[in-house]
């Protein structure tokens, strides 16, 4: 009998914003963009330091949390300011993420969860066997 296949990206990994998310200061950004181009599918996006988000940064959070789902992973922001979730939400992509408090309950999120990808590869392990 055959065992499914463990993700290489099983862990999610994380990204932390050093500080305020604008388009001038994308490193963190970048390296969301690497990992979702190395195929990571599970990512947390650490913004606990953000004091602002500009639009920019919404922009390219939003664009990424877009390729990453094309591509069956997700990215969840961690956030505990309330000025910085209210920025999310005036720009009306609050819908598009899920916010948590700290790193290790987004990352208990994706444990919680098994997302279409998943569900697909493991059918498809135990049709094989």
């Amino acid at each position: 009998m055959k065992t499914a296949r463990k993700d290489a990206d099983e862990r999610p990994a994380v990204v932390t914003a050093a500080d305020n998310l604008v388009f001038e200061s994308a490193e963190s950004t970048d390296h969301l963009h690497e990992l979702i181009g190395a195929g990571r599918r599970r990512i947390v996006y650490d913004l606990r330091n953000a004091t602002y988000v500009s639009g920019a940064g919404l922009g390219v959070v939003a664009d990424a949390v877009k390729q990453a789902r094309r591509r069956g992973g997700d990215i969840k922001l961690v956030v505990r300011r309330p000025e910085v979730r209210r920025v999310f939400e005036l720009g009306e992509l609050d819908a598009l993420f899920e916010f948590y408090e700290d790193v290790e309950s987004a990352r208990n999120a994706f444990a919680d969860c098994v997302g279409e990808v998943e569900r697909t590869l493991l059918w498809k392990s135990l049709a094989d066997d």
